[in-house]
């Protein structure tokens, strides 16, 4: 699947276009579009961890999502050995 692109104008540090230009010619990097992309695509998997990380940080002092949460784990605590079974080689078709 291609991934949709949009040209933009962005300025950059001189040293690290510099940097990206040399791992270009070590074949590191595809080039200096696809390092960008690398950083950014890291950048934001990084940032989105940390976010969900601090809102994991404040449910755990929620009464209500943790309520919520062991209720939602005890409902599903069975639900492997109710299953087993149901599922086979012979009632299935793969």
């Amino acid at each position: 699947m291609a991934t949709e692109t949009i040209k933009s104008t962005i300025n950059l540090n001189k040293h690290n276009k510099e940097q990206l230009e040399y791992l270009v010619s070590i074949h590191e990097i595809n080039s200096v579009t696809d390092g960008i992309n690398q950083a950014i695509a890291k950048f934001i998997k990084d940032k989105r961890k940390k976010l969900y990380a601090a809102e994991m940080d404040k449910a755990k002092s929620d009464e209500d999502f943790l309520t919520r949460t062991m209720k939602i784990q005890k409902e599903f605590e069975k639900s492997d050995s109710e299953v087993e079974g149901l599922i086979t080689e012979e009632n299935y078709e793969w």
